[in-house]
C-alpha cells in the first residue's frame, strides 16, 4: 500500500504539509478541570525529525483539514492491538 500523499493543516504556512503520524500520547491537562488528552506526533514534509511536533485532533482537522495520515496511523494502531492481543486504550 502506498503511503497517504502529504495534507495541509488549515492556518499553517504553506511549507507546512503533514507528511505522517509518528506515534501517540496522552497528556495530562492541569487546572482544575483535569484530564486528558490525545496528541499525536506528526512529520512535516521537507523538515527533519527533529521538527516533528505533538499536535491534538483539533490542530490537525482544522477548518475542512484533510486527516487521512491520522486514519492510516490509527488503522495501523489497530491492526497491531489485535494481532498482540492488547486491549484497545482511549476513545479514538
Amino acid at each position: 500500500m502506498a503511503p497517504p500523499a502529504p495534507v495541509m493543516v488549515e492556518g499553517q504556512r504553506e511549507r507546512e504539509v503533514l507528511e505522517r503520524i509518528i506515534g501517540t500520547r496522552f497528556r495530562k491537562l492541569g487546572g482544575k478541570a483535569g484530564g486528558t488528552v490525545q496528541e499525536w506526533l506528526t512529520k512535516w514534509k521537507g523538515l527533519p525529525p527533529s521538527h516533528s511536533q505533538w499536535r491534538t485532533r483539533e490542530d490537525l482537522e482544522g477548518k475542512g483539514g484533510r486527516l487521512e495520515p491520522l486514519r492510516v496511523f490509527e488503522a495501523d494502531e489497530e491492526r497491531r492491538r489485535e494481532g498482540s492481543g492488547e486491549e484497545a486504550k482511549g476513545d479514538t
